[in-house]
């Protein structure tokens, strides 16, 4: 039995150094990567830290003690989650089919996975302040996993107020600000507009759908067809904007001239381009900081048995 424990933690210790170099190398190599091309690989890495957190809140309600088998047992099953979309593909998808949301009173976290997260962020924090002010159980390992998990949801919630909920909100507002320039246009004016700026555009008399322009992208047609039927609905309005920032983002106006002629303005290029910077930046910054505060809280854990060894001896 003893030399299966030894072996165990000589498993952990060598999967937490591969981790380490792991992530260093990762940090290194995406650096100074495009964020078109990085954002991607960012995002990977920070959910992995942050799915840790996680499981090493739920390996703590199991009351394992060791920290650095709570650790390598998190980040496994953190990557394991994190390759086949665990929580987005199927914890999400089951908490909409049985209208967990609904539920809640949230029916609008249906369209973003990340939800089906943090409510298990609430369950485990409720959980642990439990263990703790009701039985009375004040550990080493209890402080450090709060703190981990604290720390991530405060990093996420800052970084989002300032990248996505900050940044990406004011350009796509500038972006607008430019495209309802179309409504002082003509035809012609108007079509020169929409090829210049690589947008897809629609003119529509009350009778017939007309393309004035193709973007070069390739658009997804179910949304194309869903702001157009949405935005019609909505057409006593002089300027109709829809703006979705979810994983296809994209900004949709109706513009009225004068001679009662609507201007479809679908620009899915330009926001996705403002998300993707948007979302690199923020997965770039919560991952590291994630990251450094994942090993100095393996370090904290080790000094704390080395204390209580010398203190035993």
């Amino acid at each position: 039995m003893t030399n299966i424990l030894k072996k165990s933690e000589y498993i952990s210790i060598a999967f937490l150094a591969f981790v380490f170099f792991y992530f260093t190398k990762k940090t290194i190599e995406l650096w100074d990567i495009p964020y078109q091309f990085a954002f991607e690989d960012w995002i990977c890495l920070q959910q992995t830290t942050y799915i840790t957190s996680l499981f090493m809140a739920l390996f703590f309600v199991c009351n394992i003690e060791r920290m650095r088998y709570i650790v390598s047992l998190s980040i496994f099953g953190a990557f394991a989650c994190e390759k086949y979309d665990f929580f987005d593909r199927y914890v999400h998808h089951f908490f909409i089919d049985n209208g967990v949301y609904k539920l809640l009173g949230q029916p609008l976290w249906s369209g973003n996975p990340q939800y089906s997260k943090l409510l298990f962020f609430v369950l485990f924090g409720v959980i642990i302040l439990f263990k703790t002010f009701f039985q009375k159980k004040y550990t080493m390992n209890l402080i450090l996993v709060s703190l981990f998990l604290g720390v991530n949801l405060v990093l996420v919630f800052l970084n989002h107020q300032v990248f996505p909920g900050g940044i990406l909100k004011n350009l796509t507002s500038q972006r607008r600000e430019i495209l309802v320039q179309a409504e002082r246009m003509n035809g012609v004016e108007f079509s020169y507009f929409c090829k210049y700026n690589n947008l897809h555009c629609r003119k529509y008399d009350g009778q017939k759908i007309e393309s004035v322009s193709s973007s070069l992208e390739k658009l997804d047609e179910n949304e194309l067809k869903y702001f157009s039927e949405k935005g019609r609905l909505l057409q006593s309005q002089r300027i109709i904007e829809i703006i979705n920032t979810s994983n296809l983002p994209s900004i949709f106006i109706i513009l009225k001239n004068n001679e009662n002629i609507y201007y479809e303005i679908f620009d899915h290029k330009t926001i996705k381009n403002f998300w993707q910077m948007s979302v690199n930046y923020f997965s770039k910054n919560v991952f590291i900081v994630s990251f450094l505060w994942l090993y100095f809280v393996l370090f904290l854990s080790f000094i704390h048995r080395r204390v209580k060894r010398v203190k035993i001896i």
